[in-house]
């Protein structure tokens, strides 16, 4: 078989392609990473043209990373201290605790020392243990992510994600009720569940593809719920009906679509104060939405 020369053969007509000066190709070079590496080719009357391309062996490194993540979800906000259970591996002999960042490398958190964890470089008087947990404290925002042990030179085969929030505060008197903002795109996303957490115990989850509502352990429709029309709105604000003093704590949004949505908020509930003068005890009286909205909340 020939092969093109340059010329096309079109009836009696001969075209000669326009000739262009050679493409110049300007690769970025980086370190083979799981994530992915920007090729810049610069073209005639310096258009530029971005191509983000995988090599192989990232694919790999990607695929080998998202299958080990498969540890405990450790939710807490900034100042917070939190705690990595630590097995029985994990309390004699050696040990590292490694923070793994997104450009693929990793920080040393700690390191287990003649029976002691030692906090690495930056985390100085940030590390502290227990007899069956490591503790990082005053948590900030480059704390966000996952982290891995290995010890006795054998890694441990779940991550710990640790996800760190700033969290809106609302503050609601007793007996009120108390909406805890959540709001995220929905229109043209496919939103495959919401929930609300709060202290690692589920209080709400929504599953729109079946339409239906679970409710966590001490929650019901009676005590909380969502808005109806979440959907068309984009709200998937949390109501607290009647809220009382145990209600308080910070509440986790979590709404799995094609472009994930985390967020918390703080409640904190207070004690109406009593009139002026007045030494007898406060009572407190339902609001007047004892349907929670009837025509707002989302219902079984």
């Amino acid at each position: 078989m020939g092969s093109c020369q340059g010329h096309l053969n079109m009836g009696r007509t001969l075209i000669t392609p326009p000739i262009h000066p050679p493409i110049k190709r300007t690769i970025l070079r980086q370190p083979i990473t799981p994530f992915p590496v920007l090729f810049t080719i610069k073209k005639p009357a310096d258009r530029k043209i971005s191509i983000l391309r995988m090599h192989p062996l990232s694919v790999l490194q990607l695929l080998c990373f998202i299958s080990a993540v498969s540890g405990k979800l450790i939710q807490a906000t900034i100042g917070d201290n939190v705690r990595f259970r630590l097995t029985e591996e994990c309390k004699t002999g050696k040990g590292t605790l490694r923070h793994k960042l997104m450009d693929g490398t990793n920080k040393l958190v700690a390191f287990f020392f003649f029976g002691v964890w030692m906090p690495g470089p930056g985390y100085i008087n940030r590390v502290d243990h227990s007899s069956d947990s490591l503790i990082l404290k005053r948590l900030d925002f480059n704390d966000h992510g996952y982290y891995a042990f290995t010890c006795n030179y054998k890694r441990r085969g779940e991550l710990d994600e640790l996800h760190v929030f700033l969290p809106y505060k609302v503050v609601a008197l007793r007996g009120e009720d108390a909406t805890l903002p959540c709001h995220s795109v929905t229109v043209g996303q496919a939103v495959k569940s919401v929930r609300w957490w709060r202290d690692g115990e589920l209080v709400l989850e929504l599953n729109p593809l079946l339409k239906q509502i679970t409710y966590g352990d001490g929650y019901d429709e009676s005590r909380v719920c969502i808005p109806s029309d979440w959907n068309q709105r984009g709200d998937l604000s949390l109501t607290v009906k009647r809220a009382q003093l145990r209600d308080e704590g910070v509440y986790y949004c979590y709404v799995e679509k094609t472009e994930r949505h985390r967020s918390a908020v703080h409640l904190h509930v207070s004690t109406p104060s009593p009139p002026p003068g007045s030494t007898s005890q406060p009572t407190t009286t339902p609001t007047t939405s004892e349907k929670c909205h009837a025509e707002k909340c989302q219902e079984r």
